[in-house]
């Protein structure tokens, strides 16, 4: 093998090593960028996640809230979950105690 041929396996090797990096990469962080979530409601023991979410809570507790305006009416219900789905047209569930 000449010279040439070797510098350039070397460096096809290391385009690939670089690209796998980079792939690699976006499917670690990709969760990270989309879901910020944080505490919803006075009490901090909520988790509401999305623009409206647990917006109108005011002593419920253990509650968790997914997706835009997801228990948007609960103000005081206990131990709720709700999922907005991200597709149109789709109806969603809510549950309230």
């Amino acid at each position: 093998m000449t010279s040439a041929q070797h510098g350039l396996k070397r460096f096809a090797g290391a385009i690939g090593f670089f690209l796998g990096a980079v792939l690699l990469g976006t499917f670690v962080c990709a969760d990270r960028a989309a879901g910020q979530c944080g505490p919803g409601g006075p009490r901090g023991t909520n988790t509401a996640c999305g623009a409206g979410a647990l917006a109108n809570n005011t002593s419920g507790s253990t509650d968790s809230a997914f997706g835009f305006d997801a228990l948007f009416t609960n103000t005081s219900g206990g131990a709720n979950h709700a999922r907005v789905p991200s597709l149109p047209g789709r109806m969603h569930r809510q549950s309230y105690r």
